[in-house]
């Protein structure tokens, strides 16, 4: 191994080992700080030094261009880049204190998409000038690095808008699930009614009578979907938060995404065992769904009283009352 290898194999190991430490389950802080005034200027400071690691890897990659690639001009990049990594753990080690545990780990996970690109490109051209290579002038190996930096300091910076993120997805897989069911049960109506009692449609046969009792499972699905959209718009609220009791708000925004995630879960449970009329498991996914939709509706109640928020909290009653009612026409043993 030639001496320009064996300073950047120093520097991908130096990168791994704060990587290792970045990805520990321990990084993720069970009680979060304070949110102070210091959020903006943390996140300035991540931003800045995203960009000096972003600069001197390209200045790294430019000097492959030739192979021998010149010691003198590689070696103090490196240091260069490995004080900046140590910064930039740091610094993530503070941003995180600007959220719960779903920020923490939103956070986690694009620096650690740095580290991992460092360390590919490290390795890359290390491997490339060990073959006496030259890197081409696309910088392909830069490409995935580039894409991670821009993730971390592009991406969202409050605990809001990562758990509004999560929301939305399980928003997006609700919808599909109301759109997939309705529409079962229109096929189902329709094929029982069809005089052509030969034509396999491919949909449950369900009587009249049993395509009624699904409509009450689609009525649950709709809470559900109808949940998802109020707690995201509660999440991207422009009003201010008055509230100083971050730890709490916070606590609230992981409960959110937590649940939701468990609606959707257990919505697709509830309709699976309506295709198959396990009425049973129908139920009992519909009782684990009540429980998650529960859940979400508290947190949002509590987030509304927390951030002294002006809407009205006339829907969270709503969609409970709702909830239960659809549950106890559904049948079971």
């Amino acid at each position: 191994m030639g001496e320009i290898e064996k300073l950047l194999s120093d520097a991908s190991n130096h990168a791994g080992v704060i990587h290792a430490a970045l990805i520990s389950p321990s990084w993720i802080q069970g009680n979060p700080s304070k949110l102070d005034n210091s959020a903006e200027k943390s996140w300035s400071v991540l931003e800045n030094i995203v960009k000096v690691i972003s600069k001197d890897a390209a200045k790294l990659a430019l000097s492959f261009r030739s192979n021998p690639a010149d010691i003198n001009a590689v070696k103090p990049i490196l240091e260069t880049l490995k004080q900046a990594c140590v910064t930039l753990a740091d610094n993530s080690e503070h941003v995180r204190g600007f959220g719960g545990i779903e920020f923490q780990k939103y956070i986690q996970n694009n620096v650690s998409k740095i580290f991992t690109a460092l360390e590919a490109l490290l390795d890359g051209l290390s491997e490339l000038h060990s073959k006496k290579k030259v890197i081409d002038e696309k910088l392909s190996l830069c490409g995935e690095f580039f894409q991670a930096c821009d993730r971390t300091t592009s991406g969202h910076r409050t605990s809001e808008l990562v758990v509004a993120d999560t929301v939305s997805k399980e928003s997006t897989v609700l919808n599909d699930c109301v759109s997939e069911f309705q529409e079962t049960i229109d096929e189902s109506l329709a094929k029982e009614s069809s005089e052509d009692v030969d034509d396999d449609w491919g949909t449950p046969s369900w009587t009249e009578s049993e395509a009624t009792s699904m409509k009450n499972v689609l009525g649950l699905l709709k809470v559900a979907l109808k949940l998802s959209g109020k707690a995201l718009q509660l999440l991207i609220s422009p009003e201010p938060i008055e509230s100083q009791n971050f730890s709490e708000i916070w606590r609230q925004h992981d409960n959110i995404a937590r649940n939701m995630k468990e609606v959707s879960k257990q919505a697709d449970n509830m309709a699976a065992g309506a295709y198959g009329l396990d009425m049973d498991e129908v139920h009992a996914s519909a009782l684990l769904l009540n429980n998650a939709i529960t859940a979400v509706l508290d947190s949002c109640d509590t987030l509304l009283k927390e951030t002294k928020c002006s809407e009205s909290a006339s829907w969270i009653g709503f969609l409970r009352q709702a909830s239960k009612h659809n549950i106890d026409q559904i049948p079971h043993q």
